[in-house]
């Protein structure tokens, strides 16, 4: 009995285009872009990007790209080389008839959008809710593998329970049946999948703006914040090179007054001393509740 080859995979492989994208390539890319006599868009022709890609070997100066066998030529006739260092072109779209992504040709101008799945039966009803939808496929993605199990218990593989007899046709068996429905029931939910992306793009976008709104309200506050620290340190310095100077014109007074006390030691018109102390003492006061 022949096998079914089921695709367990759902994400595409890269497309074989980036092993266009060599060294050599890029090289002769530029060049034929630099050369060129003008830059604006022109329908790719493969005759004469062969010929300036044989008059590019001929060049004995052009020592990044080298020489050019027939081989080589051949194997890039078929690319268009302005593509590899130019960003793509809808005019080069529209000439094409369309383009390639992943191994599968997109028409240009674009078809519907697949809501079908590729021709593929849906499982679901168009006006359920993308949400509820999912996990209807989800119970009956569970319940086939179940039933999948159970047909594996009881039966077998199908190799051991199908006919030997060259000429009877092969039927689908269970197991082949349930297989089918599981693999319909993931394209489905991958479907739906796809179709949620703009919502997921939304709701990602709104997730950035909040981080992104969020980030700057830190920022101000550590801005505010350096600025009352900043305001602080400056009232202190101010506050303690006042105190300074208070201090000093203290100190001098202080010197004066004793040094005409000495000047004068036979007046008797009180006790200056007493006098002198007790200003000294008032200004004291003074600095300390300034």
């Amino acid at each position: 009995m022949e096998s079914n080859e089921i695709n367990s995979s759902f994400f595409p492989s890269p497309p074989s285009r980036y092993r266009h994208f060599t060294n050599r390539n890029l090289s002769l890319a530029q060049q034929l872009w630099s050369n060129s006599n003008t830059h604006e868009y022109q329908p790719f022709d493969a005759v004469a990007q062969r010929q300036a890609l044989i008059e590019l070997s001929c060049d004995q100066s052009n020592q990044s790209t080298g020489s050019l066998d027939e081989q080589k030529l051949n194997e890039l006739q078929e690319i268009d080389l302005r593509t590899l260092v130019q960003p793509p072109n809808l005019d080069w779209i529209r000439d094409r008839g369309g383009w390639t992504a992943f191994g599968d040709w997109e028409p240009w101008p674009g078809m519907a959008s697949r809501a079908t799945l590729e021709g593929m039966p849906k499982l679901y009803d168009e006006g359920m809710e993308r949400k509820d939808a999912l996990r209807a496929l989800l119970n009956t993605l569970i319940h086939s593998y179940i039933q999948l199990l159970n047909v594996l218990g009881m039966q077998g593989p199908p190799s051991l329970t199908a006919s030997t007899q060259p000429n009877q046709p092969i039927l689908p068996s269970t197991t082949d049946q349930i297989v089918s429905h599981i693999e319909l029931a993931a394209f489905n939910m991958h479907g739906l999948c796809n179709e949620l992306r703009p919502r997921q793009a939304r709701e990602t976008l709104k997730l950035m703006m909040k981080e992104q709104a969020r980030e700057k309200r830190e920022k101000a506050r550590l801005v505010l914040k350096t600025c009352d620290e900043l305001k602080t340190q400056l009232l202190a310095l101010r506050s303690s090179d006042a105190s300074v100077s208070l201090s000093s014109q203290l100190v001098s007074m202080k010197n004066q007054s004793s040094a005409s006390c000495r000047a004068k030691p036979g007046d008797s018109s009180g006790n200056p001393s007493d006098e002198q102390d007790q200003d000294w003492e008032t200004l004291l006061s003074a600095a300390e509740n300034f």
